[in-house]
């Protein structure tokens, strides 16, 4: 996954700056690079083991689903990079996703350090 790094296109070369402040020139130009259209938004309301209603995940099933965004070579974004994507600031590269719940509990900090991904609320 690369949720590392920003990309910027300077002067018709395509730079990575690692989100610690370092920068280095990518040897591609503006033509390889792949551009982001999209980002996908997942809004999950509750994750919990158990579930009555309907706008509850079970805490398996999530975690199935990020098994799976991540075997589809999909990573996640901060609501301030989703920001900055909408404002046309930044340029993503394709299969980027912002992950929103109503809650954080331990299984969705414990989650996000197992899979190294971000979970907004």
């Amino acid at each position: 996954m690369d949720k590392d790094n920003y990309y910027i296109s300077l002067f018709n070369k395509i730079f990575t700056l690692k989100k610690d402040k370092s920068i280095k020139e990518e040897k591609l130009n503006n033509k390889d690079f792949k551009e982001a259209k999209y980002v996908s938004v997942l809004l999950y309301n509750t994750i919990a083991d158990n579930c009555n209603d309907y706008g509850c995940t079970t805490t398996k099933v999530f975690e199935e689903e990020i098994k799976k965004l991540i075997a589809e070579g999909y990573s996640t974004i901060n609501i301030n990079e989703y920001n900055n994507f909408i404002n046309s600031s930044i340029r993503l590269k394709p299969k980027r996703v912002l992950l929103l719940t109503t809650e954080e509990n331990d299984f969705t900090k414990k989650i996000e350090d197992k899979y190294k991904i971000e979970i907004e609320l």
